[in-house]
């Protein structure tokens, strides 16, 4: 086992929210703030992921038409690939900020790099496994994005909660310093 576990590993665990209602609202913040990262990432993580998948089924697309393509028509089409069309909303948040990590996903890249070179040539039964294992990692993510979302919702609603409490008690202070000072 790492010593550093991943955070989404970490916020999906049953013991993230243990004992939260019993933290101060910093502490609840932090932990939200963390959720919101997570939430980040594996939005980020999940687009890329939309975006290869777009561009495995436009090439069998091609394909199948009996219109093969070359890289170089690859390339000039990626523009109008890669950019929803109009009104087909991708859903999600709308600012997506590049998280930054490690040479695993500078890896990662450049494998993805040459697997998009090699697009052009691939056969078809290469491209459906290709869009296959796009498909069920892009699942994979969504689902741990699922479960960071309701972290993030179970988390809201706790502050939100201590939010009203601190009003309240805030208020009846105000009310208990008004009655007093006005005899």
């Amino acid at each position: 086992m790492t010593l550093a576990r991943r955070a989404v590993d970490r916020i999906l665990s049953p013991s993230y929210l243990e004992g939260v209602s019993q933290l101060g609202r910093e502490e609840i913040s932090t932990k939200r703030r963390e959720c919101l990262r997570e939430e980040e990432r594996l939005s980020y993580v999940r687009r890329i992921l939309q975006a290869r998948l777009d561009l495995v089924r436009f090439v069998l697309s091609r394909r199948e038409r009996g219109d093969p393509l070359s890289l170089s028509e690859l390339v000039r089409a990626l523009p109008g690939v890669l950019s929803p069309s109009v009104g087909e909303p991708r859903g999600g948040a709308v600012a997506v900020r590049v998280p930054s990590g490690p040479a695993r996903r500078r890896e990662e890249r450049d494998a993805w790099g040459e697997v998009l070179l090699r697009l052009p040539e691939m056969g078809r039964d290469e491209l459906e496994l290709l869009a296959r294992e796009l498909e069920e990692e892009e699942r994979r993510v969504s689902e741990m994005r699922r479960g960071v979302q309701r972290v993030l919702d179970a988390l809201t609603a706790l502050l939100a909660e201590r939010w009203r409490e601190e009003l309240r008690v805030g208020g009846e202070r105000v009310g208990d310093e008004e009655d007093s000072g006005g005899g």
